[in-house]
């Protein structure tokens, strides 16, 4: 591979293995499937292995991959009834070989330097885990994701409970496991792997449970992911998915063993009000577009539940006392009329702001 940067690493008998395994899930992404693979065989860091677990695809999906995998070496198909996310996850972790593991899914891309970025950071600093920035694109709009963390140095386990851990519980932008790299021994050796029967929010999950066992960890203020947000995906089916009900349902549930202990001190409760009001004002605006699936009318009505939930309204008070401040004009108009649950309101602040975003 011209240009690739070969790290040559040594496994049990002398045998040569990936410094990277990365584990791409992929359920019915024929149309975007070439664009992901093309950027992984890309990737200048040569010693990878690409491992695509086709999840029950019905697209052509399968075939691509199979094309792709008698073409190149460092391709591995796992075909697989469909079982969901997770489970196809959990199957790309069981085959993997490399010292780190990282994940893509399947309609996304990775810059061509992203995992030696990536890998020569982790191997550099004996680190269990490296984050990075990510972009996301809806439709003609993108934005990068940074993470107020201490970047550039390695951060002990002092600063994963100060710094890192607390931001999972007030946070969402950081759930992904697309933009990390993991260290695959601390995997085995915990017998980590992503949850079943779980939704939303497998990867959050996944990512504080291994932080909960990780010593050394590096943010590294690099962007190597692109992350198409796709609004007619099936992440994205309003009229299919009760995305309040699994807000609520993270909003209550009980945290990972040893997490509140990890970070003593912290206001547990503030931060998941936190979070709990920035998710349900990105349901105002995800419900507030335009779908083929869903009517205005039934729309609005999903939203006036909603608001009047009172395990919402539970949660405003420490929103303003937290957040609110920090908000500019249109943030805290859309929050005022959250709280006083004005749809109306909402309707023509949330219309406003798609005509403005154009």
């Amino acid at each position: 591979m011209g240009g690739a940067v070969r790290l040559l690493e040594s496994g049990g008998g002398g045998a040569l293995r990936p410094a990277v395994s990365v584990v791409v899930p992929v359920y019915n992404a024929a149309s975007r499937l070439s664009a992901c693979v093309e950027s992984l065989l890309g990737q200048t860091l040569g010693e990878c292995e690409f491992i695509f677990v086709n999840d029950g695809s019905s697209d052509g999906s399968g075939s691509i991959l199979d094309a792709y995998q008698s073409r190149d070496p460092r391709v591995r198909v796992i075909h697989q009834e469909n079982r969901g996310v997770s489970e196809a996850r959990n199957a790309g972790i069981q085959a993997c070989s490399g010292f780190y593991i990282g994940f893509v899914d399947a309609d996304d891309t990775v810059e061509a330097d992203m995992f030696e970025q990536l890998y020569r950071t982790a191997a550099a600093e004996s680190c269990d885990v490296v984050i990075c920035n990510y972009e996301s694109e809806t439709g003609a709009h993108k934005q990068i994701t940074r993470y107020p963390f201490p970047s550039g140095r390695v951060l002990l386990r002092e600063e994963l409970d100060r710094e890192i851990l607390p931001y999972y519980i007030s946070d969402e932008d950081c759930n992904s496991v697309c933009n990390k790299l993991f260290l695959r021994s601390m995997i085995e050796k915990h017998s980590l792997r992503f949850p079943q029967g779980v939704d939303l929010g497998e990867d959050g999950i996944f990512n504080v449970r291994f932080l909960l066992k990780a010593e050394r960890a590096f943010y590294l203020d690099y962007t190597g992911y692109h992350y198409l947000d796709n609004p007619g995906s099936a992440t994205r089916n309003i009229a299919g998915k009760d995305y309040f009900r699994k807000a609520l349902e993270r909003f209550e549930a009980p945290l990972p063993e040893g997490f509140e202990a990890r970070v003593g001190g912290t206001d547990i409760r503030r931060l998941r009000s936190v979070r709990f009001i920035r998710t349900a004002a990105s349901l105002v605006h995800m419900y507030m577009e335009p779908a083929r699936d869903m009517s205005l009318r039934r729309r609005m009505a999903y939203l006036r539940k909603m608001l009047n939930h009172p395990g919402l309204r539970t949660a405003f008070p420490d929103y303003y006392k937290e957040e609110y401040p920090s908000l500019d004009t249109y943030q805290r108009a859309v929050i005022d009329a959250m709280s006083r649950r004005r749809l109306g309101r909402l309707y023509l602040l949330t219309a406003y702001s798609r005509i403005r975003n154009r």
